[in-house]
């Protein structure tokens, strides 16, 4: 068994349109332009789409935004404002990231997966856009 969990699976049972996750994480310098975690979408009658989240492409490192696709979301203050470190300085914030879904089929579960060495990989939140009807 391993001391902290690789991956945490969320049940939706809803068709969707898309899904927004809000990421937070840390991502080593050397570790970018590889996958550093995965989300999966699994669909009633057991279809599974992969969407591999690598820096700088849509994941990035808590203390600065450089993602291409995600949307920072700021977080509050992360230290005490003695030493100077708060949001504006510091940018500490987490990740917005689009996923898109297939509209005509029951989004199940989302899997969240960190899948290398040396990174962080968190999930503060999770929306779901339905699809029309």
């Amino acid at each position: 068994m391993y001391p902290v969990p690789a991956a945490a699976v969320i049940p939706v049972g809803l068709r969707c349109a898309s899904v927004w996750p809000l990421l937070y994480g840390y991502v080593h310098p050397s570790k970018n332009y590889i996958p550093n975690g995965e989300i999966v979408l699994h669909y009633a009658g057991g279809r599974d789409v992969v969407e591999a989240l690598i820096p700088p492409f849509n994941l990035c490192a808590a203390y600065q935004h450089y993602s291409l696709k995600g949307l920072p979301v700021p977080l509050g203050r992360i230290r005490p404002e003695g030493f100077g470190f708060v949001l504006g300085k510091t940018g500490s914030h987490a990740d917005a990231l689009e996923i898109a879904c297939d509209p005509a089929q029951t989004l199940e579960s989302i899997e969240f997966r960190a899948v290398c060495s040396e990174g962080v990989l968190g999930i503060a939140g999770l929306t779901a856009v339905t699809a029309p009807e």
